[in-house]
């Protein structure tokens, strides 16, 4: 994790642009997710070492199985989210970030 603060938003562009250029998604060995929102007080926060979710962070076009975020993740500070255990579905759709 390159930056502190969660509540940054350039956070992932600006990781995507120096991770990208210096190294491969496999040399990541877990990539941290934090979610908020207006509609509800829950925030999703927790980090994952899943292979599928690793690339999705290096790579567009890469659609993780539903078993790639409902198990194998770790629930950091803050989270009160539903989500990423009670998935019960993932798109099948091509994915752009």
């Amino acid at each position: 994790m390159l930056r502190r603060s969660p509540l940054s938003s350039d956070a992932l562009a600006f990781a995507r642009l120096l991770l990208i250029k210096t190294y491969q998604w496999n040399d990541v060995a877990e990539v941290r997710l934090f979610c908020e929102t207006t509609r509800h007080n829950r925030q999703v926060h927790f980090k994952t070492s899943s292979g599928s979710v690793r690339r999705l962070a290096f790579q567009t076009g890469i659609a993780p199985l539903l078993s790639d975020w409902n198990h194998g993740f770790t629930p950091l500070e803050g989270h009160s989210g539903h989500l990423p255990e009670t998935t019960n579905q993932v798109p099948r759709m091509r994915l752009f970030l």
